[in-house]
């Protein structure tokens, strides 16, 4: 957390040329900082630099910066992190912790600011909500329903079993609800932590012995065909997470086709280009510079509610991408009445939800609704 008021031992974390005072622990030769809430930049920063200075006790040292993702070693830094500040002062620092991240001492200083490090980063974020990313879907209604939407329309969209392939497959919001289908899956994710919680969910319920996973980004799965198998799955899925973090769609969109079965099936769920209740509700809320962000290629991590970058894609961008692959069977826009997740909290209790669910499965299907969408979603058959 960026700090109003030094106590008397803090470090300086500089960056490029910013300089921020912390809060810091240090044990078993590491120091560890945390950052409370979303509204600060300098931990994306550091995360996706990969490397800083600090300046501790008189002295300058040169880190490495890492993502804490161990459960146990996060509970040790907030424990040391009250005792060494005070209840009071913890409790007004850190009320919204976000990120406790690590600064070991490291003699090399080249900024790795490239993909490599870039997936780095976004590997440790995943790794470090997996244990709460349950909570952040099924507590939250707009999420919810996003789960139960794209559930709905698989299940009769792959009907019959069949050998399915998963891309971001999260703890399994929807790979559990697939198995139970009687569908063999194998779930790709980037984060070894969601694979692993996935795989427990699905011993608890005896589903285990239809489900496979691996652990690599969405664009790695070029370079995995053969090992898979060409033209060796029945359908492939991939809904509201994996493929918006991808900057190249095309390689993924080739490594589909190869992995598909002649009229295999796709599910394409993305983040739209254009969300008309999401652009209403920043116009509501006086947030002008919000309103058209997602018209560029990208939207950086801390211009959206992701804590991610993340790249929306157009209708007429994917019906082109598409073309020559595919043929486009149908065409959801989800949620295109509800604002995105990021609202619901403001929602709930003021609305109809049902009410509201209803109207937006009648309206999901319909031009202009179907494109106007958070997500849209693509049913696609192999040409």
């Amino acid at each position: 957390m960026e700090m109003r008021k030094k106590p008397a031992e803090h470090l300086n974390l500089r960056i490029e040329k910013k300089s921020v005072p912390l809060a810091y622990v240090a044990f078993d030769d590491e120091i560890y900082v945390i950052s409370s809430g979303t509204a600060n930049r300098w931990p994306s920063e550091v995360l996706r630099h990969g490397v800083a200075t600090v300046y501790i006790d008189g002295k300058e040292k040169s880190v490495a910066a890492n993502l804490v993702s161990d459960a146990d070693k996060i509970r040790k830094v907030k424990m040391l992190m009250e005792e060494k500040y005070g209840s009071e002062n913890y409790a007004q620092w850190f009320s919204r912790i976000s990120r406790v991240i690590s600064l070991k001492e490291s003699k090399d200083m080249e900024v790795i600011n490239d993909q490599k490090n870039y997936n780095k980063w976004l590997t440790g974020e995943f790794d470090s909500i997996a244990s709460d990313y349950d909570r952040h879907i099924y507590g939250n209604f707009v999420n919810n329903y996003l789960r139960e939407r794209s559930v709905s329309l698989m299940k009769e969209f792959f009907s019959g079993s069949s050998r399915l392939l998963e891309i971001g497959s999260g703890t399994g919001t929807e790979t559990i609800a697939m198995l139970r289908e009687g569908h063999e899956i194998t779930a790709i994710d980037i984060s070894e932590k969601m694979n692993q919680i996935l795989l427990e969910k699905a011993m608890s319920q005896g589903v285990d012995s239809m489900l496979k996973t691996m652990t690599m980004k969405a664009s790695d799965l070029e370079i995995h065909v053969n090992d898979l198998g060409e033209e060796s799955f029945d359908g492939v899925y991939s809904n509201y997470g994996a493929l918006n973090c991808e900057p190249d769609l095309e390689k993924i969109m080739i490594a589909f086709n190869r992995i598909l079965k002649p009229g295999g099936k796709l599910v394409f769920g993305i983040f739209n280009k254009l969300c008309l209740t999401e652009m209403i509700a920043h116009v509501i809320g006086i947030k002008p510079k919000r309103v058209f962000e997602r018209l560029s290629n990208m939207v950086p991590e801390g211009s959206s509610r992701f804590c991610i970058d993340v790249f929306p894609y157009s209708p007429m961008y994917l019906r082109r991408l598409f073309a020559r692959w595919f043929t486009i069977e149908e065409i959801y826009g989800c949620p295109v009445m509800l604002p995105p997740s990021n609202y619901a909290s403001i929602m709930e209790g003021r609305i109809d939800a049902g009410k509201i669910k209803k109207a937006d499965i009648f309206f999901s299907d319909k031009w202009p609704f179907k494109y106007l969408g958070d997500h849209t979603l693509y049913f696609l058959s192999k040409k």
